[in-house]
């Protein structure tokens, strides 16, 4: 997320929100029918910016969580609150690979020589 310090723009400081949308969604640049993944909002926190990050995974433990399937694509947009005349910022992520195209490969995995505990 955008971070100033406190001699930083007041007001006019960039904000932004982060949404999962569908196809129509990321062409359109409409998130009325997606999903708010963040929401940077705190530009002037107090020791460092905020970061925020996504788990791609294929099973979620919490009921609300996303899970993401191979060979499936997801679309992300983000509009700044800020200024509404801005353009929106587009995300695509393709999960690679359906665990069927690793299937006879037998990955070399590497022989721990030495370990060191302290």
């Amino acid at each position: 997320c955008p971070h100033y310090n406190s001699s930083g723009p007041g007001g006019g400081a960039e904000q932004y929100v982060l949404y999962m949308v569908n196809l129509s969604g990321y062409r359109t640049c409409n998130a009325s029918q997606g999903s708010k993944r963040w929401e940077c909002n705190r530009q002037h926190a107090s020791h460092s910016p905020i970061k925020f990050s996504e788990k791609f995974q294929r099973y979620s433990a919490f009921s609300l969580g996303y899970e993401f399937h191979a060979g499936q694509e997801y679309y992300y947009i983000s509009t700044p609150t800020h200024n509404l005349h801005w353009k929106c910022l587009r995300m695509k992520v393709f999960v690679c690979c359906a665990s069927k195209d690793f299937e006879g490969e037998n990955p070399q995995v590497p022989k721990l020589e030495k370990s060191i505990s302290g």
